[in-house]
């Protein structure tokens, strides 16, 4: 008998790692074979070729074209370059694609936030501010009426008892074991200290506020000037805000707050509605500024001062002035901390202005226990003037809520119908074209 010639691939592994009696069988198996004219390919026996390694396995499966399904085909990640692959053979591996990213990796978890953080510590971030008519104001030039009502604000003597010297003590103790902290600890420590109250039980007066951290506030609410592409503010996530609660409201005040044109203004974010006073906590030992969170405030208090703002351009009785729409902000760390006023200028393209007021430095009794009266003050503040004329002007648009709430359906009723039009224009041009062709 002829001594046939098997054109087959080669084994990747080496004859010496397979047993001398396997090979054996496999020339016996061969041999037995009869012959034929022409020369082909002889395939061995499945059962003999189970007993062979893993690459012996492999190429029986290329040759016989039917995959074992009890025995999963392993192949390389990605095909050899020199290796033409014959269409007839049929595989279960799927290879995965290298399109990938030069620079950012597949499991690359940058988002939107993380983007506008950065932009917030851009040098040139202020000017972005400047663009949308948002001015920091680090020399202090407030108007004097302006100043004056902040003053009297913040300046207000108050009845209930302050911190003994304990107290002052022990906080200065808490404060001064967080100068090597992160900001997350720091934040924590001066969130549950005597400087910030709870929401609950504020003066007798049960959940009269309600306090928030970290929750980004609704765009809409910010100064953006059109028409210039330019980059928006940064979305607003303070580190401590305080606002009012629903059991501020009635339901008539309700209802308008929940009206489409007024709530992106009245809720822009889930912690609290018409947020007044917000705070930003760094710290130094892991290189935050003071001018970073100064550029984080001004947008918060464009928002809070914006907000107010729109809400009494819906109104035609209120009176217009610059101390009706304040909001306060403070930047604070271990060591100290600075409180803000915000406002806008009147006229039409009135600038959002922020400036200091006032500083606290904790390592002086005085400072604290100041600054601690001065928070609660402008909280005061908030539950009093500012709420009253929230109220006030959403009473006022009451009565227009089902105006708005007509107009807003026969919107939608118009736009559906100018779709529906616009989708029969343009298949009666299909036809008509169709028709034109034959």
């Amino acid at each position: 008998m002829a001594e046939l010639d098997i054109q087959c691939p080669q084994p990747t592994r080496p004859f010496l790692k397979r047993k001398v009696s396997q090979l054996d069988s496999i020339d016996d198996s061969i041999h037995s074979q009869p012959a034929c004219k022409q020369q082909r390919l002889i395939t061995p026996p499945l059962a003999s070729l189970r007993q062979f390694s893993r690459s012996d396995s492999f190429i029986t499966r290329n040759m016989t074209m039917r995959p074992d399904p009890s025995r999963p085909l392993t192949a390389p990640i990605s095909p050899p370059e020199s290796t033409s692959w014959p269409p007839s053979v049929q595989t279960s591996v799927s290879y995965p694609s290298r399109q990938y990213s030069p620079v950012l990796r597949p499991t690359s978890t940058r988002s939107s936030g993380t983007e506008s953080s950065n932009r917030v510590t851009s040098p040139s971030y202020r000017d972005d501010l400047h663009s949308h008519r948002i001015h920091i104001d680090s020399q202090g030039n407030i108007p004097p009426h302006v100043q004056s009502f902040a003053q009297a604000i913040l300046q207000k003597g108050r009845t209930s008892p302050g911190l003994t010297d304990n107290e002052v003590s022990q906080l200065r103790l808490q404060l001064s074991e967080q100068a090597n902290a992160d900001e997350d600890s720091i934040k924590t420590t001066l969130s549950a200290s005597a400087f910030f109250p709870a929401s609950h039980n504020y003066l007798g007066q049960p959940y009269v506020f309600a306090r928030g951290g970290n929750i980004p506030f609704d765009k809409k609410g910010l100064p953006y000037v059109q028409g210039f592409r330019l980059p928006p503010v940064s979305q607003p996530k303070p580190d401590l805000h305080y606002g009012y609660s629903r059991h501020s409201f009635t339901n008539a005040e309700y209802s308008v707050m929940k009206q489409p044109r007024i709530l992106p203004y009245a809720r822009p974010n889930s912690a609290n509605y018409w947020p007044f006073f917000a705070v930003e906590v760094k710290s130094p030992s892991r290189g935050g500024t003071t001018w970073v969170a100064e550029n984080q405030n001004a947008g918060t208090g464009a928002h809070c001062v914006n907000s107010m703002n729109l809400l009494l351009e819906y109104t035609n009785s209120q009176p217009r002035s610059e101390t009706q729409s304040l909001a306060f902000t403070s930047v604070a760390d271990y060591n100290g901390a600075s409180l803000w006023i915000h406002w806008r200028e009147l006229g039409e393209d009135g600038r959002f202005m922020m400036s200091e007021i006032d500083y606290f430095r904790f390592k002086r009794p005085d400072d604290i226990r100041g600054f601690r009266a001065k928070v609660r003050n402008i909280i005061e503040f908030g539950l009093g003037d500012r709420l009253d004329t929230i109220k006030g002007a959403l009473m006022e648009l009451f009565p227009q809520v089902e105006r708005w709430e007509d107009e807003d359906r026969s919107g939608r009723v118009r736009r559906r119908s100018d779709t529906d039009d616009n989708a029969t224009v343009r298949t009666s041009f299909t036809g008509a074209s169709s028709t034109s062709g034959r």
